[in-house]
């Protein structure tokens, strides 16, 4: 429901000016919407003020210019949402409204502000508070599944790395004897099909490869190098210089099955399968008749087995070293998101390279400044700023995360403190601004006013916190403003410290 106050000319080239509002009585920081409308059949000529004078309102909000055209009737219409922060009855002063030569002014409207609730014909109401997204953030539910979920992924991973390194057997070739591997071989070449006269070469080939090569290994003799005459020759030397107990019977029979193995390699000789297999059971007995007359070396064996064995035990420290590593930094990056999720703030505060935590706990500078010894404590001291195109002087902190500004201008009895302020966050972009007030107190008992509040940077896109502390002295207006931005607890608590430390003194 709107309350609708308008003056109407006779003329009919007259403009009708009208002004509306949704509530005549309201809560201390409550909102009222506030409509000048001017209809007239031209309106081009029509300017409204550029400054605003709602004192003791404020502006919480102000919409554009909305123009409508309907049958050669034209209309403007501004809207703002007003507030104020004081009880009792106070007037919106008149707005002038240029109309060509003529100077038009909207009505004067009387607003009750109460502290207590009131009837506004069920006009639902807009507190002016600042806003937090941070709690709402954390507790979201959204946020607790994503944590969980990166919890959860993790625990997953650890798991299959647990059955893969842990759990899983530890499978490397197993220690054979020269002897087992040669008797190994030997049966393998079971396997083999002779078909042809390169088949059985190939095969006599294999099988004499493996007699030198076993040897090569347990008798150390060069085996490969030899013909199979002069390896006769030489089993036939270590059996006289009694190295090698071996039978004349199982010399005879090694090399039958040499001369065998001649014929098909270099004479293409093509054995009867019975011959072939005949030669394959004496090299078998050779084989063992040999690993029986050689001395026997159990240590030898033993000591290949253990490096086997340590070679095991290695592999398994090695993996569960992995394990514990992968798993450590796995937990520790999980947990590590999961907080960053939810907790942000507290996360980076922890962090060891936040040059603000450093910032807050070093030593800062005590320093007067202005003519009214201004005292405040602050991480470094305000510059001194000469602001040539406004012709004032004012001091500056700039960090990267913060600012802090000392200005003295003078004051005038009907001064509209927080419009000016909100018109000159209006000149440099900042949106949404939202503001309260409290009385602010030194430690000397020296009283002056703190508005707060936040905005939106939109040529940054960032949100910040912002507050202005105003003291009055021989109508001189002392400001002392920070700005941050919001979301950080540490910048948050440098600031208060500074805040905290603000007062006068005598000198």
């Amino acid at each position: 429901m709107f309350f609708s106050f308008g003056s109407i000319f006779s003329q009919s080239n007259d403009p009708i000016i009208s002004t509306k509002i949704d509530t005549t009585t309201i809560k201390v920081g409550e909102q009222i919407s506030y409509e000048i409308k001017i209809e007239s059949n031209d309106i081009g000529d029509v300017f409204f003020p550029e400054k605003y004078q709602f004192s003791p309102f404020v502006i919480a909000e102000e919409f554009p210019l909305d123009t409508i055209d309907f049958q050669r009737k034209k209309s403007i219409t501004k809207r703002f949402r007003l507030t104020n922060f004081d009880e009792g009855n106070f007037v919106i002063k008149p707005q002038e409204i240029i109309f060509g030569n003529k100077k038009l002014y909207s009505d004067s409207l009387l607003i009750e502000v109460l502290t207590i609730e009131v009837d506004t014909v069920s006009k639902k109401f807009f507190d002016i508070k600042e806003i937090n997204q941070t709690k709402e953030s954390k507790n979201s539910p959204f946020i607790i599944f994503s944590s969980l979920l990166i919890l959860i992924v993790a625990a997953i991973i650890i798991y299959f790395l647990y059955k893969k390194l842990i759990l899983s057997e530890v499978i490397i070739d197993e220690y054979n004897t020269p002897f087992e591997i040669a008797i190994n071989s030997l049966n393998e070449l079971d396997e083999k099909k002779i078909n042809s006269q390169i088949d059985y070469k190939i095969y006599y080939t294999q099988m004499t490869d493996i007699i030198k090569n076993y040897f090569e290994k347990d008798v150390e003799i060069s085996a490969f190098e030899s013909t199979s005459n002069e390896l006769i020759e030489k089993i036939i030397l270590l059996k006289k210089s009694k190295k090698l107990k071996l039978s004349k019977e199982t010399i005879d029979d090694f090399r039958k099955v040499l001369e065998n193995a001649d014929l098909v390699k270099f004479a293409k000789y093509t054995p009867d399968k019975k011959v072939v297999i005949d030669d394959k059971k004496l090299l078998q007995s050779v084989l063992v008749n040999t690993k029986n007359a050689i001395p026997n070396d159990i240590e030898k064996e033993l000591e290949e087995r253990k490096k086997k064995e340590k070679e095991i035990e290695t592999i398994k420290k090695r993996r569960k070293n992995n394990f514990i590593i992968i798993s450590s930094l796995l937990v520790l990056f999980s947990f590590s998101i999961s907080s960053y999720i939810i907790f942000p703030e507290s996360f980076k505060n922890i962090l060891v390279f936040d040059s603000n935590k450093k910032t807050l706990k070093s030593d800062w500078i005590n320093s007067n400044y202005t003519q009214f010894n201004l005292k405040l404590e602050s991480p470094d001291a305000l510059l001194r700023v000469s602001d040539t195109i406004n012709n004032k002087n004012y001091y500056e902190l700039l960090e990267s995360d913060y600012q802090v500004q000392i200005n003295v201008n003078s004051y005038t009895e009907n001064q509209d403190v927080v419009g000016d302020m909100l018109d000159n966050f209006k000149d440099k972009g900042y949106i949404n601004v939202l503001t309260k007030e409290e009385e602010f107190i030194t430690q000397s008992d020296k009283k002056g006013v703190k508005i707060f509040g936040s905005f939106d940077d939109s040529r940054k896109d960032k949100k910040f916190n912002y507050s202005t502390i105003i003291f009055i002295s021989d109508q001189n207006l002392i400001e002392i403003i920070t700005v941050y931005e919001q979301k950080n607890e540490i910048v948050e608590q440098i600031v208060k410290r500074i805040e905290n430390s603000i007062d006068f003194v005598n000198g």
